[in-house]
């Protein structure tokens, strides 16, 4: 008789996994992996927009020099 509480199924919504959980990391170190595989092609992409004079710090930097 003294078995504790009983406990029931589940009832409500089933929660399926949407596309854009699928496609998330499942662990921490993956996610960091990605976010430093972006920051290196941002910088990499900023420093090709300065070495071509379109960003504002090159802009600047050719008319102080000038």
């Amino acid at each position: 008789m003294g078995r504790g509480k009983f406990k029931g199924k589940p009832t409500g919504r089933r929660h399926f996994s949407t596309p854009e959980e699928l496609i998330k990391p499942k662990n921490l170190k993956a996610k960091m992996m990605i976010v430093e595989i972006e920051k290196q092609k941002a910088h990499e992409r900023y420093m090709k927009l300065q070495e071509h004079g379109k960003t504002e710090q090159s802009r600047k930097d050719l008319v102080i020099s000038i």
